[in-house]
């Protein structure tokens, strides 16, 4: 905006050198004329901070709604941001007065009553020059926010190696008793008799959710000395399948193998960790976690639990036919039908206890609230920035044409087309764009 103070206030100071050239006739000095136009610079900054506060008092519950940020409305009270106004005021004043000032402050009084006004190419460059600032910084925050909306788009459609849609997500029971795992048991198997229910499964953690059960693990005999904290969690024998991770080697927890309980798999990321070559190598690998000596008998593909800006972390999963999560795969849209369906067993094997659910890819895509409400603020102002700019160009291109106004209509006697002229008049802002565009 400051930008576009300069170049229209400079391109429209040859309407104003009859003034400034009568002035210093009557004994204006040049001193006199700069204090004039960084007074008329001051006041329209003026207004224009009048408007801008009225506009943010108007603008401030839509805003920190979009935002999320619970900015209390007495911030526009305190010293901080009257005295950040004060200094933006200032400086928008100056620097965009002081140029227009000095270009007609230095008009030749005889020259001027003349009629011999000389328009620089100086001029025309430093004009130039503030187009190409204006549309670097458009050019860059359009970039800015399709680079944020790709990587956005990108994070939610990039497959997490584990299949999340379609699953609806019931919390574990609050209140439990010494039938919890048995209950369990026969809650699964009632709710897959339910139509539109193609399987269930029984985790303590599910992608999206923050894992705080940790322990040391280390090999037997190879590998690092010391034992690596790393992330647990207990499955039941539905969880891998059921959740479309792709084992490496070895098995999952099968019911064809009593015992399991005292096995365990690793993924990938663990699997480096504990200096295995490669997957295979890590079968029936024995380890002691924690205080228990188990075998390692499957290395499962890594996955995102969390969102794609945090690293894969090592994992141990353990075998427990009871958990906080029960993870219900749909095959129908209908998912009411399910939920009134689902709360029959669900008091019967848990009184009292409320059914609490939610789908899953709504429930990871959550992470992501943040960086949606970046991306739409950064639009709002990329419009506006190019909105700004593209106003200056307008009252640029059209004091411009003005001036070539006799010119044009000798073209038009001459033979000239319409769409000849356009062209020739838009040659001289195309090329300052197409080189904000480079730099940009």
């Amino acid at each position: 905006a400051w930008v576009n103070y300069v170049n229209l206030a400079t391109a429209r100071s040859f309407k104003r050198a009859n003034e400034v050239g009568v002035r210093k006739v009557v004994g204006a000095f040049k001193g006199q004329l700069i204090s004039q136009f960084l007074t008329e610079s001051f006041i329209l900054n003026i207004i224009a901070a009048v408007l801008a506060i009225a506009a943010v008092r108007l603008l401030w519950n839509p805003f920190s709604e979009l935002t999320g940020w619970n900015i209390p409305l007495d911030f526009i009270l305190q010293r901080d941001f009257w005295l950040l106004v004060l200094i933006l005021f200032t400086i928008g004043a100056v620097l965009s007065g002081f140029y227009p000032a000095i270009i007609l402050s230095s008009f030749k009084p005889v020259s001027v009553l003349k009629g011999k006004v000389m328009r620089s190419s100086g001029g025309s460059y430093i004009r130039k020059g503030l187009v190409v600032f204006q549309f670097v910084a458009s050019v860059f925050l359009i970039s800015g926010s399709l680079i944020v909306f790709q990587q956005l788009n990108y994070m939610k459609n990039k497959d997490l190696g584990a299949d999340i849609s379609q699953t609806l997500i019931i919390k574990g029971p609050r209140v439990i008793d010494s039938l919890f795992a048995q209950n369990t048991e026969a809650l699964k198997t009632e709710v897959l008799r339910i139509a539109g229910v193609k399987g269930i499964s029984v985790s303590s953690s599910i992608p999206g959710e923050e894992n705080y059960w940790t322990r040391g693990i280390r090999r037997l005999s190879g590998g690092p000395e010391a034992p690596n904290v790393v992330t647990h969690m207990s499955v039941d024998h539905e969880h891998v399948p059921q959740y479309e991770i792709k084992v490496l080697a070895g098995r999952n927890f099968d019911k064809k193998f009593p015992g399991d309980d005292k096995r365990l798999m690793i993924n990938e990321s663990l699997s480096k960790e504990l200096q295995f070559k490669n997957p295979q190598e890590a079968m029936g690998a024995m380890v002691v976690d924690g205080r228990d000596t188990m075998e390692i008998v499957g290395v499962l593909q890594d996955y995102h639990q969390m969102s794609l800006k945090a690293k894969v972390i090592p994992v141990v999963f353990r075998l427990r036919e009871q958990g906080s999560f029960l993870s219900l795969k749909l095959e129908t849209e209908n998912y009411r039908d399910v939920i009134d369906a689902v709360k029959r067993p669900w008091e019967t094997f848990f009184p009292g206890n409320p059914l609490d659910y939610f789908f899953l890819d709504q429930f990871f895509n959550r992470q992501y609230e943040r960086d949606d409400r970046f991306g739409e603020v950064f639009t709002i102002f990329t419009v506006l920035a190019i909105f700004i700019a593209s106003l200056g160009l307008l009252g640029l291109a059209s004091f411009m044409t003005l001036q070539r106004t006799r010119e044009i209509g000798i073209r038009k006697v001459l033979g000239s087309s319409v769409s000849g002229i356009v062209v020739l008049l838009s040659k001289g802002f195309m090329q300052p764009v197409l080189m904000a565009i480079v730099i940009a």
